[in-house]
């Protein structure tokens, strides 16, 4: 008999969890899981490497560009401490002092509250987070089926906009809902899938497009969703506060056509502010410089194609720049110019031993992508 290998990764993680609802954090204070009950609220769970997809930005304005700090998780250069109720991200950036308290609080209600210290700043904050409002199994199993049916409605309230997303795809008979705003501050723009706040170039740059400008304001229906609310920008001299919340349902009957649960909000947000904490520091994991960033390939010249390839059928061009090709072997061939141009990732399944006279169960398949994302 073969030799079976199980890994199960050892993680241990800080959690929360108040009525069916779980928030799992790395020890390096990314989150890893939102769940309620079998409903996978995020998408993609977090790792030590790459971090969460959960994130809040906070942006300095300054006569010579904007300067980017991501305030909470492994890519925030702070101290991290947390009780049985909150986290608490706490650094200094460029000259200004932050503080960001998550606590999840009672009816699937949770907050990060952002404190922010200084003189004489223009700033504004970008809160994201990675959603599949799905079954966990199905979500882990395929991220972008989930997002196909899920809609997302912009509906302004006294605090701008509130992002509120609904699964269409019914999850057990249940339609699965979150939503995502601002309680005492003005949210004036908003994205909702990963390709208008990563753009295609993010394959090779590493760096997500829309980090330093403004969000389009536009309800872009793909397969990675992905909630962004951007904030008005705000003068920072002294403190500034500044709290954004989470809502989950987990079966919203109808379609979304106002915003049903302000009053609830209020209610919890008033105890969350009156919530006093018992601190211990976390011995935050932290990675090693070796890991550094990602490694991006150099393009293929013509002549080092034309040596491996000398001969090609059905070429595709732009701009001059061949795209891709097909050999005499019906081997389908995709260069660099090509994987940037796409919104579906090139990639290739691969499969251990197929019988061709009987169908055989002990089948494993992986799908690698061109850009470096396996499985």
């Amino acid at each position: 008999g073969g030799l079976l290998m199980i890994v199960k990764p050892d993680f241990e993680f800080l959690t929360f969890e108040k009525e069916d609802m779980v928030f799992k954090f790395l020890k390096s204070g990314d989150i890893f899981e939102i769940l309620h009950k079998d409903i996978m609220i995020n998408m993609f769970n977090g790792t030590f490497r790459d971090g969460s997809l959960n994130n809040i930005y906070l942006r300095i304005y300054e006569h010579d560009g904007v300067k980017v700090v991501p305030l909470i998780g492994g890519k925030s250069n702070g101290e991290i401490y947390f009780d049985s109720n909150s986290m608490m991200f706490e650094g200094d950036a460029f000259g200004i002092s932050y503080r960001v308290r998550f606590t999840l609080s009672n009816h699937l209600i949770w907050f990060y509250e952002v404190y922010l210290n200084g003189k004489n700043f223009e700033v504004d904050l970008l809160y994201c987070q990675d959603i599949s409002i799905s079954n966990k199994n199905a979500c882990l199993n395929n991220e972008l089926y989930t997002s196909q049916y899920i809609d997302h409605k912009a509906i302004k309230s006294s605090n701008g906009f509130v992002v509120c997303s609904r699964q269409n795809q019914d999850q057990g008979g249940k339609f699965p809902y979150v939503e995502h705003g601002c309680i005492n501050g003005n949210i004036i723009s908003y994205s909702t899938d990963q390709t208008q706040f990563f753009s295609l170039e993010y394959k090779k740059s590493g760096v997500p497009y829309l980090i330093d400008k403004d969000l389009p304001k536009e309800n872009y229906q793909f397969e990675l969703a992905y909630i962004v609310l951007q904030t008005e920008k705000m003068r920072v001299d002294d403190n500034k506060n500044i709290c954004f919340y989470g809502l989950f349902r987990e079966d919203y009957k109808t379609s979304i056509e106002t915003l049903k649960y302000e009053e609830d909000v209020v209610i919890e947000y008033l105890k969350v502010l009156r919530l006093r904490n018992n601190f211990e520091k976390l011995k935050r994991v932290q990675m090693k410089e070796e890991f550094g960033a990602e490694i991006s390939s150099k393009k293929f010249t013509h002549n080092e194609i034309c040596s491996i390839y000398n001969e090609r059928k059905f070429e595709e061009y732009k701009d001059n720049e061949l795209l891709s090709f097909f050999t005499n072997y019906h081997t389908h061939v995709v260069l660099q110019d090509k994987e940037i141009l796409c919104e579906r990732p090139h990639g290739n399944i691969i499969i251990n031993k197929i019988d061709n006279e009987k169908i055989n169960t002990n089948i494993i398949t992986s799908t690698n992508y061109m850009f470096g994302l396996f499985n």
